[in-house]
C-alpha cells in the first residue's frame, strides 16, 4: 500500500472528480496521511462495503457483532482527562470538546471473522491494521449538490423510553445544536445558500446504541465543482469529533488524549464517477502490531456533562460493537 501527502491526495481527487474516475480513499484524523486509489487499483489488503460500491461479499447467517469483551479503563485516567476539559471549557476555550479514548478488548475474533460479523452503513477493513464500522455519514456530493449529516447525542436504547429521553435531554439538545452550527459554518467554506434541511431526528444505530442527526446542505461554489480534494480539504478535520471552535478545541484535545488517534476519527469515502459519499471513521477497531485489539470511542463534553454519564457512554459504545 502506498500513502500520499495531502497535497498529492487532494491533487489526484481534483484529477479524478473532474474526470469521473471511481475512487476510494481514507485519511487520517491530522488529513496529513491519505490512501487514495482508483477502484481498479485497489490495494488487496483493503476490503469495503458501502451503499455506493463493495468489493466484499458477507457470510450469510453472522451476528451482528464480534462475540468479544473489552477491558474498562481506569475510571480515575479518564476523569483527569475529562477534567482537563471542562476546565478548558468554563475558561471560555471551547463550548464543546470530543474526548475519545483507546480500550483493550479481549477474545475477539480473527480481523476478517469480525469484518464479516460486525455491519453498519460504512465499513472498511485495511488488513492488519484497522477495521471501520461506521454509521455516521461526513459530506456528499452530486453535482453542485453538498450535504453533511453530523451525529451527537446518544443513549443506550435499551433503556425505557429511550428516545424521548434523548430527545429531552437539554445536554444532548445543546451538544447537538453546537455542532450542526460548527458544520453549518464549515460548509459555508465551499458552498452558498447552506440550510438545515432536516433537525435532529432519532436514529437507531444498532446494538443498543440510539443517535440524533441532522442534515445541513449547500449548493457548492462553481469554481470547486468536480474539484473532491479542494471541496474536502478544508472541511478536515470533521467537526463532529473536534468540537467548537475547531482550531482551539484541537489543541485542547492534544493536551487531554493519551493516545494518538492515526486513522481513528479520520474520514473514509467512494466516488462512484457521479457522487462522493464520505464518512466519519468512528466504531474503529485497531489491529496492534503486538497482537493486541483496541476499540476508540468517545463523546462531546460541554459545561453540562457529568463524568460519570460520559464514561459509562464510552463503555456502551464499545460494548456495542462487540456485543
Amino acid at each position: 500500500m502506498h500513502f500520499f501527502d495531502k497535497q498529492t491526495a487532494v491533487r489526484l481527487l481534483n484529477e479524478w472528480g473532474i474526470n469521473g474516475v471511481p475512487f476510494l480513499f481514507f485519511t487520517d484524523y491530522h488529513a496529513q496521511c491519505w490512501y487514495a486509489s482508483p477502484l481498479t487499483q485497489m490495494s488487496e489488503r483493503i476490503k469495503y462495503d458501502m451503499p455506493l460500491a463493495r468489493n466484499f461479499s458477507r457470510q450469510k447467517h453472522t451476528s451482528l457483532s464480534s462475540g468479544g469483551s473489552i477491558v474498562a479503563p481506569p475510571f480515575g485516567e479518564y476523569e483527569q482527562a475529562f477534567e482537563l476539559v471542562q476546565n478548558e471549557i468554563l475558561a471560555g476555550n471551547s463550548f464543546l470538546t470530543n474526548l475519545t479514548w483507546r480500550i483493550l478488548c479481549k477474545n475477539t475474533s480473527e480481523q476478517v471473522d469480525d469484518f464479516h460479523k460486525i455491519r453498519s452503513t460504512f465499513n472498511l477493513m485495511v488488513e492488519g491494521e484497522f477495521s471501520v464500522f461506521s454509521p455516521e455519514a461526513f459530506i456528499s456530493v452530486q453535482g453542485d449538490s453538498i450535504s453533511t449529516f453530523p451525529m451527537k447525542g446518544t443513549i443506550s436504547s435499551y433503556l425505557p423510553d429511550a428516545e424521548q429521553q434523548l430527545l429531552s435531554s437539554a445536554k444532548e439538545a445543546a451538544e447537538h445544536a453546537t455542532i450542526v452550527d460548527l458544520m453549518r459554518n464549515d460548509l459555508s467554506q465551499v458552498a452558498e445558500q447552506v440550510k438545515v434541511k432536516r433537525y435532529r431526528y432519532c436514529e437507531d444505530l444498532g446494538n443498543g446504541v440510539l443517535q440524533t442527526s441532522s442534515e445541513v446542505q449547500g449548493q457548492l461554489f462553481p469554481h470547486l465543482q468536480g474539484r473532491l480534494g479542494d471541496i474536502l480539504a478544508p472541511l478536515l478535520p470533521a467537526g463532529s469529533i473536534t468540537g467548537a471552535p475547531k482550531v482551539k478545541t484541537c489543541q485542547i484535545i492534544r493536551r487531554a488524549e493519551p493516545c494518538e488517534r492515526g486513522f481513528y476519527t479520520g474520514v473514509m469515502g467512494i466516488f462512484d464517477g457521479k457522487m462522493l459519499q464520505t464518512a466519519v471513521m468512528i466504531r474503529f477497531l485497531q489491529y496492534a502490531a503486538d497482537g493486541k485489539v483496541y476499540f476508540h470511542g468517545g463523546g462531546g463534553i460541554t459545561a453540562q456533562s457529568k463524568v460519570e454519564d460520559e464514561y459509562n457512554e464510552l463503555i456502551i459504545k464499545a460494548k456495542s460493537i462487540l456485543r
